[in-house]
């Protein structure tokens, strides 16, 4: 055996031991979940409520790592219910439930509103779904989890579940797990099919080594001898085996892609466990300013508050949007954004960082004029017009080639009053909630202020942006 490829089984060995969960962890976890599943029963009787509780996830697939304590139970309705009785249903059960195990009772929203319930060492959450005979009756997205449950059940045994869990640490350690708005990665699910599809942990890097633009797995061959179908837009299209008209990577972004692709290349090029348990690096103040000192960039962060209790997908994906929004304003006041991101708590605060090349804009900007050899529509007098006797014209109008230009005085040049007042105050147009709230409470931190960013709950997020390397 090569060296290279024993030294890739002693780390898969060791991580293998550190994140399997013990025989009495199973067993307590297993214990817990037949007591709630038999007083789910009792409920449903004493209630007189039909519905079918379903373990789901990776508990059901024995797929989990140690030390995970969330249980996801579906509870199956039948199809003649409304979608209001649906919520009503599942609110009872939860009440009930939660008095009976002196459990808190917490509504969460997603496509239906369901019930977390936290214990003591469990966090169990309670999703409604109905009981359809096929995905073609289908009433909603999670009515399909029971058939993954199905599928996964015949087909998924012991070796293949551990390399499973190999899988999920390597893409916990990369920060490509989580199919969420947050993460933009690889669901359970999914990387459960990509061990079916491969075999193996390294059988999987070995082929992901390869992938290209366009990375196309169907595994139960729905598609065979087919052109891929158009509605498959992303970069990663694993076809759902229950499901043929389901991407199951679809939440996959191309830079999550990108960023398993090169851990598979540099992990067999370079093994080691740091992959599977990335290191937190804590950044002093002193090497905060060296690293910014370094960059001499600089830095703006748009902190506040979330007025609005929303679910986190929707937080995430509101921030996204309003992060490009500011940076296409801001740029068409010709700031220069090197780069922008964006991070909440998910309950109280968010936070918009954009960093720029600098803090001041030159005192003028160049305004271009039309063509003089274009003279239709006297556009080229109309310019000259305007700009004769304007007040901020500092040179012109002149011509560079056939083209006519003036040096034109900025009203501000100063970027931290760019992005507050004139776009945030002025030009931001917005309809969801999280952009009122930044409008109403939003407080501006920038490279002056390290001391104040050091003893922030955004810090470590920050830090994370100045130290970030993909390479271990």
């Amino acid at each position: 055996m090569k060296r290279k490829e024993k030294r890739i089984n002693e780390i898969l060995k060791g991580v293998l031991k550190e994140i399997k969960p013990t025989e009495k962890e199973k067993t307590e976890i297993r214990e817990f979940i037949d007591k709630i599943i038999n007083e789910i029963r009792i409920i449903c009787e004493e209630e007189n409520i039909k519905a079918k509780p379903m373990v789901v996830g990776s508990l059901a697939r024995n797929t989990w790592l140690k030390g995970d304590k969330d249980i996801d139970i579906f509870l199956l309705l039948p199809v003649e219910i409304g979608k209001k009785q649906l919520e009503q249903n599942v609110k009872r059960i939860g009440k009930k439930l939660s008095r009976k195990e002196k459990a808190r009772m917490v509504i969460k929203y997603a496509e239906h509103p369901y019930v977390r319930l936290i214990f003591n060492d469990y966090e169990l959450d309670l999703v409604p779904c109905y009981s359809v005979k096929g995905v073609h009756e289908m009433k909603s997205s999670v009515d399909r989890t029971p058939f993954h449950v199905k599928y996964l059940a015949a087909r998924m045994d012991s070796k293949r579940a551990d390399e499973v869990r190999l899988l999920k640490q390597f893409m916990k350690g990369i920060n490509v797990y989580g199919s969420d708005m947050k993460i933009s990665g690889f669901s359970g699910y999914l990387c459960e099919l990509l061990i079916l599809k491969y075999g193996g942990f390294i059988e999987l890097l070995n082929n992901v080594s390869s992938w290209g633009k366009k990375v196309f797995i169907d595994i139960e061959g729905f598609y065979q001898g087919k052109e891929t179908p158009e509605k498959f837009k992303e970069p990663l299209v694993v076809v759902d085996p229950v499901d043929m008209n389901r991407n199951a990577a679809a939440a996959v972004s191309k830079k999550k892609l990108s960023r398993f692709i090169l851990a598979a290349v540099n992990f067999l090029e370079k093994p080691s466990r740091k992959f599977f348990f990335k290191e937190e690096k804590k950044i002093t103040l002193s090497k905060l300013k060296t690293l910014m000192k370094e960059r001499d960039t600089y830095w703006l962060l748009i902190r506040f508050n979330l007025l609005v209790k929303e679910p986190p997908e929707i937080i995430w994906s509101q921030l996204s949007k309003l992060a490009k929004k500011i940076r296409n304003l801001a740029e068409k006041k010709d700031v220069k954004v090197l780069d922008i991101r964006w991070w909440t708590d998910e309950e109280h605060e968010g936070v918009i960082f954009i960093e720029t090349e600098r803090r001041k804009l030159s005192n003028i900007k160049k305004h271009y004029g039309p063509s003089v050899l274009q003279r239709d529509k006297g556009h080229v007098e109309k310019f000259i017009k305007k700009h004769i006797q304007n007040k901020l014209v500092i040179r012109g109008p002149y011509l560079e080639e056939d083209r006519l230009v003036v040096d034109l005085k900025r009203t501000e040049t100063d970027v931290k009053k760019i992005i507050a007042d004139e776009v945030i105050n002025r030009n931001l147009k917005t309809s969801s909630s999280l952009g009122e709230s930044l409008k109403k409470t939003f407080m501006v931190f920038d490279s002056e202020d390290l001391e104040r960013i050091l003893k922030s709950s955004f810090y470590p997020y920050f830090s994370r942006i100045l130290t970030e390397n993909i390479w271990i």
